[in-house]
């Protein structure tokens, strides 16, 4: 059996997602080191399943800055306060793995939201979610 996805859905960048199966679709977000509340960066369809995060520092951020990631309704659902813009370029941080909240399939859309802590005066980012699209 087919799963059931929403074809014509288009996230907030106009991309349609993956059908079903293997496909590993990644939405990117820009963010920058004002983004203080919350904000929306990415519109997951109903049906995914998240399977990895990465963040890419293009300009580093200084004023000891801490990135939450989450979606509406817990702005640190998936990452919580972790120090990992220090530095340029591609960043890791184990924090991921301990959120355990990955490999879910989401039942209805979900906006995933970032929040920058401490006080930066400049930094900027790319938020890069991987998922498959999943029936259940």
């Amino acid at each position: 059996m087919l799963p059931a996805y929403p074809a014509n859905y288009l996230g907030n960048n106009g991309n349609v997602p993956p059908a079903f199966g293997g496909a590993i679709a990644e939405l990117h977000a820009a963010f920058a080191f004002d983004y203080v509340d919350g904000d929306v960066a990415i519109s997951l369809p109903a049906g995914a399943q998240i399977v990895g995060f990465d963040v890419i520092v293009n300009t580093t951020f200084d004023g000891s800055a801490t990135l939450s990631v989450g979606h509406t309704g817990s702005a640190a659902y998936y990452l919580s306060a972790a120090s990992i813009l220090g530095t340029a370029g591609p960043t890791y941080s184990t924090a991921w793995l301990t959120s355990g909240k990955w490999f879910t399939v989401l039942p209805s859309p979900e906006d995933i939201t970032i929040t920058v802590g401490g006080s930066p005066t400049q930094g900027e980012a790319i938020l890069v979610v991987k998922y498959v699209m999943r029936s259940n």
